[in-house]
């Protein structure tokens, strides 16, 4: 979630999130609904990442909960979050113009500098542009400080698509992450044919 949220894998639970708070959850909702809009709320409850949202006449709603919802670690229900939610994140998408014409009006009323508002065009489904909008203090380089603290380690391997930001650079191929790390952490195991081939 672009480091609104730090889950472990083997525990099943989320051991820290960055959240919007009630008043600021209600009070984008409301914006997005002034503007005719839906958007995606993720809300955390219990350990389970649970996505709030209304049906409309956009196709590619439909679409994007029908893929998503098969993932064991989402739960799609299609009404209005709970008055005491606290979003982790609202995500919106609908055609790139309309996209960037909300975007400009986040910006005029300041919401760019009060949260960490993301807008960039659809990969999956061309023409449409995605507005994400999370707690300011959701970053990556603040969720890796939380597990280098957690893990006692000062030493750490990032990846990511931006030149400069990140130790590896990965372009289009998301496999090749596993590749690295495979290349350069896992243990090399000699059998006793690769030994005596060696010799």
């Amino acid at each position: 979630m672009d480091g609104a949220a730090l889950y472990d894998i083997n525990e099943k639970r989320y051991l820290k999130k960055y959240t919007l708070t009630v008043e600021e959850t209600h009070e984008l909702l409301a914006l997005v609904e002034n503007h005719g809009l839906m958007c995606f709320t993720n809300v955390i409850l219990e350990d389970m990442i649970v996505i709030y949202y209304q049906n409309t006449e956009e196709k590619v709603h439909d679409a994007l909960v029908s893929k998503l919802r098969r993932s064991p670690l989402r739960n799609y229900i299609c009404r209005r979050p709970p008055q005491d939610a606290e979003a982790v994140y609202l995500m919106l998408l609908y055609p790139k113009p309309g996209m960037e014409a909300f975007y400009g009006e986040l910006k005029r009323r300041g919401y760019c500098e009060r949260f960490k508002v993301l807008c960039y065009d659809s990969t999956d489904y061309p023409g449409y542009a995605y507005i994400k909008i999370y707690n300011r203090e959701a970053t990556r380089e603040h969720m890796l400080t939380e597990l280098e603290a957690r893990l006692g380690i000062n030493q750490t391997v990032t990846f990511g698509s931006v030149s400069g930001k990140y130790d590896e650079v990965i372009q289009g191929d998301m496999n090749r992450v596993v590749r690295i790390l495979r290349r350069k952490y896992e243990p090399v195991i000699w059998s006793r044919d690769n030994r005596s081939a060696k010799k």
